[in-house]
């Protein structure tokens, strides 16, 4: 009777043993698929052609956005090639940053392309294609962060315009990072550091008399006491809108504040008070 009670005993101790192990080697899976382990050859940047051809196989206009994508299946590719792909389509069809926001932007430069067919005729335009571009690069690769850049070119037969992007994800989550989870800066601080440095830099570029009313309106701290800034209806996050080499931190400068219709990033060492260094970046 004691014999077969100690039987039963190491049983069920064996039993319990293997739903153990078999729990952990679950959970051992789902954490591994969750791991993204992305090296340079897993980022590929998918060439998303729209250009416009006429019949004669002339190129009226370049169009195209270089997407990136992530191979794997982990749920950190996952989410990092969701967002982009909704970048994609918010460029192509929709409205988002890439755009700056236009409802229909992409829509009224395509009518525009084709008026302009007519206006000077397809032997000119050839010559010159106009041309709406996205352009992506990785600036960061590591085990904790991926920092991708993108530049925007654009024309429509006049000045040539540039604009850039920066997207940084954690590889622990697959989310954009905001750049005070890296490095420890208070929003008030920063923005008041960063307009009295542009109302500086400006002040020796150019004389405007209404430069530091306008850089502090965009830059200067806010009630929220966030890193936002309000533009229309639209809020761009200043924490989110960089790119990151590992050491310097860089911003798109949207406002034309120095030279209009050209872009420039301001390049930030990530300090604040008297730590604080930035420089403007075409």
């Amino acid at each position: 009777m004691q014999r077969n009670i100690f039987i039963t005993l190491i049983i069920s101790m064996l039993l319990i043993m293997l739903i153990i192990i078999s729990l952990l080697f679950s959970i051992i899976k789902v954490n591994t698929n969750n791991i993204a382990k992305i090296s340079s050859s897993d980022i590929k940047f998918v060439h998303m052609d729209h250009s416009i051809i006429n019949d004669e196989g002339a190129t009226m206009a370049i169009i195209y956005y270089d997407k990136p994508t992530v191979n794997g299946t982990s749920s950190i590719a996952l989410k990092i090639n969701e967002f982009f792909e909704e970048e994609y389509q918010g460029w192509r069809n929709g409205s988002n940053r890439l755009n700056e926001y236009g409802d229909g932007w992409m829509e009224s430069y395509l009518m525009r392309v084709e008026e302009l067919r007519v206006a000077w005729g397809d032997n000119v335009i050839k010559e010159y294609p106009l041309y709406n571009t996205i352009e992506s690069e990785v600036v960061l690769l590591n085990s904790n962060i991926l920092s991708i850049k993108q530049t925007l070119y654009y024309s429509l037969g006049g000045y040539s315009n540039s604009a850039f992007y920066g997207s940084t994800f954690s590889l622990d989550t697959g989310e954009r990072i905001p750049f005070d989870d890296i490095v420890n800066v208070n929003a008030d601080l920063f923005r008041s550091r960063l307009a009295l440095y542009l109302v500086d830099f400006i002040n020796q570029s150019r004389e405007e008399s209404d430069v530091s009313r306008t850089i502090n309106e965009y830059y200067g701290p806010n009630e929220a006491h966030s890193f936002d800034i309000y533009v229309g209806n639209h809020v761009y996050q200043l924490n989110y809108e960089y790119y990151y080499d590992g050491k310097y931190f860089y911003i798109p400068e949207y406002f034309g504040l120095y030279r209009g219709t050209t872009a420039e990033v301001i390049k930030w060492n990530g300090k604040t008070g008297d730590l604080f260094k930035a420089s403007i970046e075409p």
